[in-house]
């Protein structure tokens, strides 16, 4: 059965989470230098050595820095698609424990079922992914960011699941009067393989109604480009419209992600 879901960082500088099982432990992205997810695992009262594996969404760095840090600890498996995984041991000299799958793919790992799925993200090839208990299959977490739209191939991860990690990455607002972002870039954030905005991610709650959801946590927020109250005045407004809202939605702010986490 699961047990938790523990974050460690969620933001645009840096992203990873622990879910925590009967039967393993894994880490969900490792967007953090190896000495802070060390340190961020201690605030947990954890030790690498009771992480099991690690799942990369992405090559890009917020998702990955951790990589040069955690690969000398020769029990993790790190799992990545194929283009990924080129990705990023081309910028790496050294050996990593790949277990490598195909976009698509549903697999387990010990006490998790995994199923893997395309997003549209300007990466060699982005996941989004669902971990399912094989013990207990209600308890379903669908992992979702670093996407520029919702696909309808991903409708039913937000409705059918108890724990929903959904991004919300920029205030519209914010981005435009941003003046450290060239417009080449501001475009590329808000284009359709960049990331999702804040009234994104409420339109598509309220759209698909994920009524199973016992917990939402709005994540990967942008620490110059998006605020917390933002989100929570948005959240305010969407209720009054869709009181069938799951009642725990929750923002993440960027540099306070650790103490946040879901307790099965």
């Amino acid at each position: 059965m699961f047990r938790s879901l523990q974050f460690l960082a969620s933001s645009s500088q840096g992203n990873a989470a622990v879910l925590s099982t009967d039967q393993s432990r894994i880490l969900i992205d490792a967007g953090l230098s190896g000495k802070q997810i060390l340190r961020h695992l201690a605030y947990y009262s954890l030790h690498i050595q009771d992480i099991d594996a690690v799942f990369l969404s992405h090559e890009h760095s917020d998702h990955t820095q951790g990589l040069r840090g955690l690969a000398p600890f020769r029990h993790l498996q790190f799992f990545a698609n194929h283009a990924t995984r080129y990705a990023l041991q081309a910028k790496h000299d050294y050996p990593i424990h790949w277990q490598n799958f195909d976009t698509g793919d549903a697999f387990t790992f010990r006490d998790i079922a995994i199923t893997t799925h395309a997003i549209p993200h300007d990466a060699e090839d982005p996941v989004a992914y669902t971990f399912d208990s094989t013990v207990e299959p209600e308890q379903r977490i669908s992992w979702i960011t670093d996407l520029g739209y919702i696909p309808p191939r991903l409708i039913s991860l937000i409705r059918d699941t108890r724990v929903l990690v959904l991004e919300a990455n920029f205030d519209p607002g914010l981005l435009e009067s941003d003046l450290s972002r060239p417009w080449s870039l501001k475009q590329r954030i808000r284009g359709r393989h960049g990331h999702l905005s804040n009234p994104a991610a409420l339109n598509s709650l309220c759209e698909h109604l994920p009524s199973r959801a016992q917990k939402i946590f709005l994540a990967h927020l942008s620490r110059d480009c998006n605020d917390p109250r933002i989100l929570i005045g948005l959240i305010a407004e969407a209720r009054k419209r869709h009181p069938l809202l799951p009642p725990d939605i929750e923002p993440i702010a960027p540099g306070s992600a650790l103490g946040i986490q879901y307790l099965f």
